[in-house]
C-alpha cells in the first residue's frame, strides 16, 4: 500500500502548489510535474496488478487462457503513446497482423 499512498500524496501536493500559484507559466512546470508522477503511478500500478494475478495463479486461484502477443504489444503501445508524445518518442508496432496465442 506504500507504494500506492506516496505518489498518490505526491500528486496531492502537486495539485495544492499548483492551486496556489497565479502564473501561468508556474500551472505548466506543475501540470508537467503531475503527468510524470501519473506516469510513474500508472506503470507501478499495472506492475502490481500483474503481480497480484501471479500470486493468484501461483494460489490455484486463477486460470490461465488463450492470450494474442500481438493483441498485447498493440495495447501497450497504445496505451504509452501520449506519454511517448510527450517525450518526443514515436512509438508505435510494425510487426505481425494475424494472432500469436500463448496460454497466460
Amino acid at each position: 500500500s506504500h507504494q500506492l499512498k506516496t505518489p498518490l500524496a505526491v500528486l496531492k501536493t502537486q495539485v495544492s502548489v499548483a492551486l496556489t500559484r497565479q502564473d501561468p507559466a508556474l500551472w505548466q512546470e506543475s501540470l508537467r510535474a503531475i503527468n510524470a508522477t501519473l506516469d510513474d503511478t500508472i506503470v507501478l500500478t499495472e506492475r502490481l496488478l500483474q503481480l497480484s494475478a501471479v500470486k493468484r495463479k501461483e494460489q490455484g486461484e486463477g486460470q490461465f487462457a488463450p492470450v494474442d502477443l500481438v493483441q498485447v504489444v498493440q495495447n501497450c503501445c497504445f496505451s504509452r503513446l501520449a506519454q511517448a508524445r510527450s517525450k518526443a518518442i514515436d512509438l508505435g508496432y510494425d510487426g505481425l497482423q494475424q494472432p500469436v496465442m500463448i496460454e497466460g
